[in-house]
Order: structure tokens, then C-alpha cells, then sequence
């Protein structure tokens, strides 16, 4: 006899940066459901030539057959019209970039984000950065069911993952991708089975991770080092901690805490025999390994000394 036929879940997802890639691959390897539907970002330039390329999501998704739709909002009847055309069961969305609308939720059965904190601490735009910012030593992935209230709903699933002393919103962001495809798989077999329990948010215990401003990016050295170096790890590689080298701008990409308590004033230049380059806080002398100027490669210190060393 022929197989019975199995009625997949009927699956939309939405995510535009490399974070969203491993969650909607798992979507695609996942016998249960049917990927029938991707919403990302338009197309922008990038790049030094400017060149229009598509999102991380796009192009990771370049072998896969499936509709890829880049509306550049989602409050228009068409676009509304669009998503309900794909009669979606399941719609996932992990990092996409644009408010999803109450008339958007009320279509599928289950509406769930992929969020890169332990909700409900850091609601918001930059969980990652501002967890590292804050000197938090755990973070990790949030399946919640998605409501109108910012990042507030029931949670289906956590995975924690520390924060380790060298992380910088770069790798910490890697590894949290991965992290969100395994929480979500988890998800995914409890919607298939039936079993999805959810877990209220206390309200009172929500922090917000505001978008890091131009502003936040300079550096202020009249603090403690480490106040600095999370700081530093929390923009590297974007948008970069900046600073003044003598009348240079720079963005630190890496440092690290000397062992040497500071002495001089705060935003002091301190060169060593080592062909190194340290900068004085309130506590202990931070020392610059790779930094980059403007429009230029990432250089280490030392080729920044051998450049630059007669205009500091």
C-alpha cells in the first residue's frame, strides 16, 4: 500500500542577519513542517562599492525552493493579504527587523519568536550587547509565544548560555544562533506532538535593551577598565567602541586589562618597551591590541605605533 499522506504544519518564517540562519534551516530539515514562506528584509547596498545584496537570510536560503517575500513594512492590506494567502499554521521569527502587526498574529495558530536573551531580562533591540555591557555573566535563547507588548509573551522554551570573560557581541551572537536553532527544535517537536507549555513573564522584572546610539560609542575613560572593556567587547566588531589616540579616532576592536594599576590620569597614553600601546582609566591600564581608523583594515597596535606613533 501506498504511504498515507502526512499533513505538514504549514510554516512561514521571518529573519533577516546571519543569527536567523541555523532557525529557519531547522524549520527546512524538520519532517513535520513545511517551509511555505520567508520574510526578510529588502535588498541594500554594502560594501565599499555599495553593491545591493540580499540579507544573510536570503542568501542562505539560495538553494532552498521556497517564496521569499522583502516588504519594506507590513502594515499594508496587500502585504496582510499576501501572508494570509500562505495559510499559515506556524510563523516563526528570529532577528527579522520590523514590528509584526496584531492582524498578522491573529492569522496562525502559533506565532513564536526566537529572542537572544533570558526574557524577561532584556526585552528589546540589543539584548546581546547590552547583557555584555552590563556585565551579566549568563544570557541565552527565549522561545516566546509573540503578543503586541515588545518581546512580553508566555515562554515555550529556554536554553541558557554563559558569558565568557573574552566574548564580544560577534561570537557571543554565533553561538546564540545555534543555541536558538536547538531551543527552537525543542519547540517545534512540542507544537508537533501537542505538548507546548507556556510560562508567563513577570513584568516587573523586565529590562529594556535600548538600541546602542552613536553616542554610547565613545569611549569615556574617567571609569573603571572593566567598565571599558565590556564595552569594547559589546560593539566589536559594530559599530566599534571609539576613542581619540591623541588627535586620532580609532575604534578599538580588542584590549584587554593590564595587570598594572594606572597611575597617570584617566585617557592617558602609555607606551612600553614592547612596542605596545595602554590607555590609563580609574583602575588598571587597558592595553589596545587591535584597533581600526576610519575607512581602514583592522591593524594591531603595533602597526598603529609604526604609523602613527609621531602624531600621538
Amino acid at each position: 500500500m501506498p504511504d498515507q499522506k502526512v499533513n505538514k504544519i504549514r510554516t512561514v518564517f521571518a529573519g533577516t542577519p546571519s543569527f536567523a540562519i541555523p532557525s529557519v534551516e531547522a524549520i527546512a530539515l524538520q519532517n513535520e513542517f513545511e517551509l511555505v514562506g520567508v520574510y526578510t528584509q529588502p535588498d541594500k547596498p554594502a560594501g565599499r562599492g555599495k553593491k545591493i545584496v540580499g540579507s544573510a537570510v536570503k542568501r542562505a536560503l539560495s538553494t532552498f525552493d521556497v517564496p521569499i517575500f522583502q516588504p519594506n513594512s507590513l502594515t499594508d492590506d496587500g502585504t496582510l493579504k499576501t501572508f494570509r494567502d500562505l495559510r499559515p499554521e506556524l510563523f516563526v521569527v528570529a532577528a527579522y527587523g520590523l514590528i509584526i502587526p496584531g492582524d498578522f498574529l491573529n492569522i496562525p495558530r502559533y506565532c513564536i519568536n526566537v529572542h537572544a536573551s533570558l526574557l524577561p531580562r532584556w526585552r528589546g533591540a540589543a539584548p546581546i550587547q547590552r547583557a555584555i555591557m552590563k556585565g551579566d555573566l549568563q544570557t541565552g535563547i527565549s522561545i516566546m509565544r509573540i503578543v503586541e507588548k515588545l518581546d512580553a509573551g508566555p515562554i515555550l522554551n529556554i536554553k541558557v548560555r554563559e558569558i565568557e570573560p573574552t566574548d564580544t557581541t560577534a561570537t557571543l551572537t554565533e553561538k546564540l544562533a545555534q543555541d536558538g536553532a536547538d531551543a527552537l527544535k525543542k519547540c517545534l517537536l512540542n507544537i508537533a506532538q501537542g505538548t507546548v507549555t507556556e510560562k508567563a513573564q513577570k513584568d516587573k522584572d523586565a529590562l529594556y535593551a535600548q538600541k546602542i546610539s552613536k553616542t554610547e560609542s565613545l569611549i569615556t575613560w574617567n571609569v573603571p577598565a572593566e567598565v571599558i572593556s565590556r564595552k569594547i567587547r559589546a560593539l566589536s566588531p559594530k559599530p566599534g567602541a571609539t576613542t581619540y589616540l591623541g588627535k586620532i579616532l580609532v575604534k578599538i576592536i580588542s584590549a584587554k586589562i593590564s595587570e598594572d594599576t594606572s597611575t597617570d590620569q584617566p585617557g592617558t597614553l602609555n607606551f612600553t618597551s614592547k612596542n605596545t600601546l595602554a590607555v590609563a582609566t580609574t583602575t588598571k591600564d587597558l592595553q589596545i591590541d587591535l584597533l581600526q581608523l576610519p575607512g581602514k583594515k583592522i591593524i594591531t597596535s603595533k602597526d598603529f605605533l609604526n604609523g602613527y606613533r609621531k602624531l600621538l
